[in-house]
């Protein structure tokens, strides 16, 4: 349905505030059944001054009048004589009251109404409810809207939670104050007690307006002017409403220009620059109408008031309000109920089934495994050495080291909150409900930046005083010439934590900068410079916003809230900040020694890194030790005294690292450019760089993306050849003895650095596309399909053989440990009574340490024992054995977390709209499908399967209701799949349905029978389209979300449907459908439902529905003529060979055939006839 048909009753305003609307125009029918009075305020004073003289005439013993206390005699007519009955039969009294003038008008009845205190459940507009108004006791649908000053009011969709709002019905007029209730009924006995309030007054030109919000998205802008997509899809709704103001959330004001071409897009002018992130809207508004639903009649009703509504009650009686359907109701009660245990039943069976049977596609996979020690202290609580200072000096370490760790995998979870803030849809919310609805988080993440700062000083400081102290009372141990690599490179994770918030992403065209993380979502700052006005506008006027009654304090307290929250978080520089309060300590810049120290780790840990890189060609670059040294060399250069010049050696070996690293993806959808960093971050460094430098980084990434593609076929294929070579040494290995534990251990590292290699090179593909906007071809993307496989591969791989997975961990860790406790104990032995008790206890230290249960607490302290015990040099030969072995026990005691980070495909949520597109429409064409393939469904399913994996994130969203998000996640991805797979595959199986029954038209219902029986019902013919649509039949159940999608379901249902509605239209091509349900049957082994529906009738003649269409009756009597003997009419005339004629048997052929659907069109012709007498 086109836009302008869908809204052609709304309108647009300028200003809903001040632009006009006739309140007399499109009235609805019911108006003319109220009276409206033309001066409310005057005709309520008159009507009061008249009851008055009338108490007053009571006062003067007038005959007319009676006084209270007198006894008089009551005769009541134009009563229901069921009345009678009713009321003999209460105990209740009779209610009698008086009205005054014009009280027994109908019209349009306006209470302003509160909701009650004790009830907080929903109520839509326009649902049922049982009004107390002064006397008068009834039951009407109400119309919600605001109550705000002016001409034109809001209609709210449910009953607003909080605050007043206007309730509308048609209603007797009552003049105020009359004080109202309102009830809703929640059981047949029940009711509850929702709002309450009073009368506002009679008027039937209050206007209402129900507003519609179209959005667009700008595809190209250029300062002013923008070329907007998505709001709507032809030409025609675009000239249609282009008179209609635009506005976007940034506060731009515009207007359509000018269609462009046929498919939606428009060219449009705004009043200030636009940004590329902005949304355009356009406002609608419709007047919205009170329903004739008032009903006085609340006769044999007893209800019992109740301020807490029976929860269970309620539910089961929603849309029961009539006492004569109550036993229908508990009807349906008891056959729920019934339904409900077939349904624990059923669920019953497959939980007892479950261990017997198994899926042959598996759509989630959980994996976690814990190996070691119990990890749940947070403290170090090992037997150690013995002597007081080393034990001292490895716990402190150790322990500051341990909480590094837990704080950087909590900073993950904060890194997803901030990164899904952007996806929020606010047509349903305002920004301020969003952003409040976010300060829990802020405030969470703001107790993170301070632990992490207070961590980072106090690691910072340890190090510092262990340097320190070390030089005079550590004998025959130079402790000042610790290198400390783990402390460091802790230090650096810590800080990089910092940088996760402040990472700068650079477009690879205009080069534009956001300042932080949180600087790169424009909603995420946009809301909070709204939240940052609206506070400091409540502040200075509390009583515009009726907050008077609020304590100062707590308005003081939530201002000074978030103006920290905006100086620590939302400024951008926290990581600046950090190393700025650093440099507060003078003993760690003035300390000569130490800087050394400092400069000699980072020059250290840059010459690993660049060790391991040119190591060989499969070499992975460890992107987190690089951000490790980059926050490690800015804190360095904001330590160095202000008149020391900055480090062009760790400078110059830091741009070294763009040679075999241009950029990376950091997380979600951004990348990282090392380069840019160290010219933003790092003080000094702008100056030292050479500016041929400059135009070589430019043109590596110009040049990066299309070397990437150009190679990424021969990626594939030694990726495919590398899978299938693991897979196969994976499955020789699990029947092994228990001898080749070890080997299978290096299989299952082997597998995590191929399923990492295949992640990055995914993430930075994906991320290199969706940076410079630039599309993906469709060769390219089918390679991207393939990488994704593999890496579903892998992930099932590792599930598949869990069991021994598992055994093999517990008999490598075990293994490995005993290895490096094997070369430490030859080491204690030949060492005897060492003259450096400092070394020979810190290598104590790590052997009692890998003697306990292998953890992750116990993998920290051996590693702190052997740098306190400079192992690199006083181990030397056995150093870099220790590595490598420490490097696996680490991996395989987390191997669950492990392989999770590497099989992880929930970022493909940033590319989930692109990717679902392409593979839908790729997947229903021939040229692309290996239709002797048959690991098609299995494809499919992985695909799916990587998809369904971005609900992970849905969990980390903050800013809004979780399950609302994944509902519109689902449906997002529903509507995808239906409109680029499913209904073209529906319409490939109707169409090749239609061609074969063509070719066999002339054959009978026995003849398709025997041509089919065979002892393969399926035979398909040999054409590749039959076999890719039989083979996309079988696909498994597709769970996207909180959606399962079952592909053969749906094409049966829209084909049994589809077969129908061309059934009814011309029954008399039933016999041809009949045919295609037979060919379906046994081409593709779809069992649609035969309606049965007539296909002739004896004596049909002239049907009655074509008779009554305004040509025909238009022009009936010139066409027919009436013949007295045989009773019918008769055509004068036909071009056909035969005349039409109309008798009772073809009228009654016509009800038989359509049913009571004949009588809408019969009535309407009456009135028509009717009117055509009258005249």
């Amino acid at each position: 349905m086109s836009a302008r048909d869908r809204f052609k009753r709304y309108r647009g305003l300028k200003s809903f505030r001040t632009s006009p609307w006739n309140p007399k125009e499109n009235l609805t029918k019911d108006y003319a059944r109220i009276y409206k009075i033309v001066n409310f305020k005057r005709t309520r004073k008159l009507a009061l001054e008249a009851a008055k003289q009338s108490f007053q005439s009571a006062d003067e013993c007038d005959e007319q009048f009676c006084t209270p206390g007198a006894y008089i005699t009551l005769y009541v007519k134009d009563v229901p004589r069921s009345y009678e009955t009713h009321i003999s039969s209460t105990q209740s009294p009779l209610i009698v009251f008086g009205l005054l003038k014009n009280e027994h008008r109908m019209s349009t009845l306006n209470m302003i109404l509160h909701r009650y205190p004790t009830f907080n459940k929903p109520v839509k507009n326009k649902e049922e409810l049982l009004f107390q108004v002064g006397c008068r006791l009834f039951t009407a649908n109400p119309v919600f809207s605001q109550h705000t000053n002016g001409q034109k009011f809001k209609m709210e969709r449910f009953m607003p939670s909080s605050g007043s709002f206007c309730a509308t019905v048609f209603a007797p007029i009552t003049f105020p104050p009359s004080n109202v209730l309102v009830f809703r009924q929640c059981s047949p006995e029940k009711l509850q007690l929702i709002a309450k309030g009073i009368v506002l007054d009679s008027n039937p030109d209050r206007i209402i307006l129900k507003r519609v919000r179209l959005s667009g998205h700008p595809f190209k802008v250029n300062k002013r002017t923008a070329v907007v997509r998505y709001m709507f899809f032809n030409r025609e709704d675009i000239e249609w409403f282009k008179p209609v103001e635009l506005y976007t959330h940034s506060g731009r004001h515009g207007r359509i220009k000018q269609p462009l071409g046929t498919h939606g897009l428009m060219k449009c002018v705004f009043d200030r620059p636009l940004s590329v992130q902005d949304s355009v809207l356009m406002n609608l508004y419709k007047r919205v109408f009170p329903k004739w639903t008032y009903n006085a009649e609340t006769k044999g009703k007893q209800f019992c008031i109740s301020d807490e509504a029976d929860d269970i009650l309620e539910e089961e009686w929603s849309g029961k309000k009539d006492k004569d359907l109550i036993e229908v109701w508990k009807m349906e009660i008891m056959q729920h109920a019934r339904s409900r245990a077939i349904v624990l039943q059923d669920f019953e069976s497959l939980l007892n089934d479950l261990n017997s049977r198994k899926d042959k596609f598996i759509g989630n996979n959980y994996v976690k495994c814990q190996g070691g020690s119990d990890d749940t202290f947070d403290n170090i609580s090992f037997d150690l050495s013995g002597d007081q200072l080393t034990d001292s000096i490895t716990t402190i370490f150790s322990d500051i080291l341990l909480s590094a760790n837990n704080l950087i995998q909590t900073s993950q979870k904060l890194f997803e909150s901030i990164s899904m803030y952007d996806e929020v849809d606010n047509e349903g919310s305002s920004v301020l409900e969003t952003i409040v609805e976010f300060l829990p988080f802020l405030q969470k993440l703001e107790q993170f930046v301070y632990t992490t700062s207070e961590l980072t000083k106090n690691l910072l400081l340890q190090i510092h005083g262990f340097l320190t102290f070390g030089r005079n009372e550590i004998k025959n141990h130079r402790a000042d010439q610790l290198p400390l690599t783990r402390m460091w490179r802790t230090l650096g994770e810590l800080l990089s934590t910092f940088a996760g918030f402040l990472l700068k992403l650079f477009s690879y065209k205009n080069f534009l900068v956001l300042d932080a993380l949180i600087l790169s979502h424009p909603f995420l700052r946009e809301h909070w410079a709204v939240l940052l006005r609206s506070v400091r506008l409540v502040q200075f006027n509390p009583a515009q916003f009726d907050l008077e009654g609020l304590s100062s304090g707590r308005l003081q307290h939530l201002n000074a809230l978030i103006e920290r929250l905006d100086l620590v978080l939302m400024n951008g520089k926290i990581l600046t900040n950090t190393s700025i309060k650093l440099t507060r300590f003078d003993q760690l810049s003035s300390d000569r020694q130490f800087m050394e120290r400092f400069r000699l780790a980072i020059m250290q840990m840059l010459t690993n890194w660049e060790k391991h890189i040119n190591s060989s060609e499969n070499a992975i670059p460890d992107k987190k030790r690089l951000i490790c040294l980059l926050t490690l060399s800015k804190l360095f250069h904001h330590l160095l005294p202000e008149r020391q010049k900055p480090d062009k050696k760790i400078i110059s070996k830091l741009l070294g690292i763009n040679k075999n690293l241009i950029s990376f993806h950091l997380f979600a959808d951004l990348l990282f450019i090392p380069f840019d960093f160290i010219l933003k971050e790092i003080p000094g460094a702008s100056k030292v760089v050479d500016r041929k430098v400059f135009s070589t980084i430019e043109i590596a990434k110009g040049c990066q993306l299309n070397k990437l593609l150009e190679n990424l076929y021969k990626y594939v294929q030694t990726f495919s050849l590398n899978l299938n070579d693991w897979q196969k040494r994976m499955q020789d290995e699990e029947n092994g003895s228990a001898s080749d534990y070890l080997k299978f251990c290096d299989l299952l590292i082997e597998g995590i650095h191929m399923g990492e290699k295949l992640n990055r090179l995914l993430k930075y593909i994906l991320n290199i596309h969706l940076a410079e906007q630039k599309p993906i071809s469709k060769a390219n993307v089918r390679q991207i399909f393939v990488l994704i496989q593999f890496v579903k591969t892998i992930s099932n791989t590792f599930t598949s053989n869990w069991n021994f997975i598992i055994e093999a961990i517990n008999y490598g860790c075990v293994y490995l440990s005993t290895s490096i406790l094997s070369i430490l104990q030859s080491i204690i032995q030949s060492n005897g009574e060492s003259k450096q008790p400092f070394f020979a206890n810190s290598i104590l230290n790590s052997a009692l340490s890998l003697s306990q249960p292998v953890g992750r607490k116990a993998l920290i302290v051996a590693g702190v024992s052997l740098e306190l015990a400079n192992y690199q040099k006083t181990l030397r030969g056995n150093d870099v054995q220790i590595d490598e072995t420490l490097k696996k026990l680490d991996i395989l005691c987390n191997f669950g977390h492990v392989l999770s980070n590497s099989t992880d495909l929930s970022f493909l949520y940033w590319h989930r709209l692109s990717l679902m597109q392409a593979f839908c429409e790729d997947l229903i064409q021939e040229q692309s499908i290996d239709f002797s393939n048959e690991d098609l469904p299995r494809t499919i399913t992985d695909f799916f399967s990587a998809i369904n994996e971005c609900g992970r994130l849905i969990i980390s969203v903050k800013h809004c209701d979780q399950q609302i998000f994944l509902h519109t996640f689902s449906n997002e991805l529903f509507l995808i799949i239906t409109n680029n797979f499913l209904s073209k595959l529906c319409t490939e199986i109707e169409n090749d349905l239609r061609l074969s029954y063509h070719q066999q038209q002339s054959s009978s219902f026995e003849q398709l029978e025997k041509l089919f029986s065979s002892q393969n019902p399926l035979q398909q013919e040999e054409k590749p389209l039959n076999k890719l649509l039989l083979n996309l039949l079988q696909i498994p159940k597709i769970k996207l979300g909180n959606r399962i999608i079952v592909v053969f379901d749906y094409v049966t249902n829209y084909l049994s449907s589809t077969f129908y509605n061309f059934s009814v239209i011309a029954l008399h091509d039933s016999e041809a459908y009949n045919r295609m349900r037979i060919l379906a049957k046994h081409r593709y082994g779809l069992n649609l439902e035969d309606y049965q529906l007539p296909t002739r009738c004896v004596d049909q003649g002239l049907d009655l529905i074509t008779l009554m269409s305004e040509e025909r009756m238009s022009k009936f009597l010139e066409d027919y003529c009436y013949d007295l003997d045989e009773q019918f009419f008769i055509e004068r005339s036909s071009q056909s060979k035969q005349l039409a004629i109309v008798r009772v048997q073809q009228i009654v052929n016509s009800i038989k055939t359509h049913g009571i659907g004949i009588l809408d069109p019969l009535v309407k012709k009456f009135f028509y006839l009717q009117n055509k007498y009258n005249m």
